[in-house]
């Protein structure tokens, strides 16, 4: 049965009887009038249900659109503070590192110029130990020639070794 419009409401014939319209067409269009606002109530009905059930539906995401929100704003903050922290903690090594580096190279620089004063030390040592050296053997061949000028023996003077002579004349 197809469905009833205004229109035909409208354009409704119904044939007058002695008491007025014709009682069994009244109640046919009664009746069709009857069983479309049943369709139509039933159809209402069926809508404004999945109306209150779409509005669920997006309050619910709504709420789910707002948690996720939520979580992403904390997951930034988060993402953020990880980033702060990573960096400050990255300075912190690297001044860390720094101070280490500074350190390390005053300590360096210290061992550097204990050496050179030790250098520096052992230089004049072996300069002493040089002069000392000289003079003793020079002492030593002083004595022996004066020796020799006391006792001059029957072959000849007695030259000093060339290893000797190399001592004595090569400057420390």
């Amino acid at each position: 049965m197809e469905r009833l419009a205004p229109i035909d409401i409208d354009h409704a014939n119904l044939k007058r009887g002695i008491k007025g319209y014709d009682c069994a067409q009244v109640d046919v269009l009664l009746n069709r009038v009857k069983t479309e606002m049943a369709g139509l109530l039933q159809e209402l009905k069926a809508a404004n249900d999945e109306i209150t059930r779409q509005k669920h539906l997006i309050n619910s995401f709504m709420g789910q659109e707002n948690t996720v929100k939520d979580t992403l704003l904390v997951a930034q903050r988060a993402a953020e503070e990880v980033r702060s922290n990573a960096h400050r903690e990255a300075d912190a090594v690297v001044a860390q590192a720094h101070r280490t580096a500074e350190e390390t190279q005053r300590q360096y620089q210290a061992k550097i110029n204990d050496l050179r004063w030790e250098l520096e030390r052992l230089r004049m040592d072996k300069q002493k130990f040089g002069s000392d050296f000289r003079n003793t053997l020079e002492g030593y061949l002083r004595t022996i020639t004066d020796d020799n000028n006391a006792v001059a023996p029957a072959s000849g003077t007695i030259e000093p070794s060339e290893s000797i002579k190399a001592a004595i004349e090569t400057p420390a």
